[in-house]
């Protein structure tokens, strides 16, 4: 049986590997891979990734990943982003 922690160690590598991984991929590969309960449905109606899977992601990320908002998406950290920040920009 998966689990967040599961799901999370999924996120990572996706984005070690492509440099970027996108909220829409993300949250219906781990629904679709990990489980149903990983996931829900937010306030706009968007299919979201729980917060057991995202505590996970942003523990093993710490100060190695970005959540850019504008996009949508997740990136590796650049030496052009803020210190200490997890959400820039594009």
């Amino acid at each position: 049986m998966a689990t967040a922690l599961d799901a999370a160690i999924w996120m990572v590598e996706e984005l070690n590997s492509k440099g970027r991984l996108f909220q829409a991929h993300a949250d219906r590969t781990i629904a679709q891979e990990f489980g149903e309960q990983f996931v829900y449905v937010n306030e706009n109606g968007n299919l979201a990734i729980g917060e057991p899977v995202l505590s996970h992601f942003r523990t093993m990320t710490k100060g190695e990943a970005v959540w850019a908002a504008e996009g949508f998406y997740w990136r590796k950290k650049t030496t052009d982003d803020p210190y200490g920040e997890r959400k820039v920009n594009l």
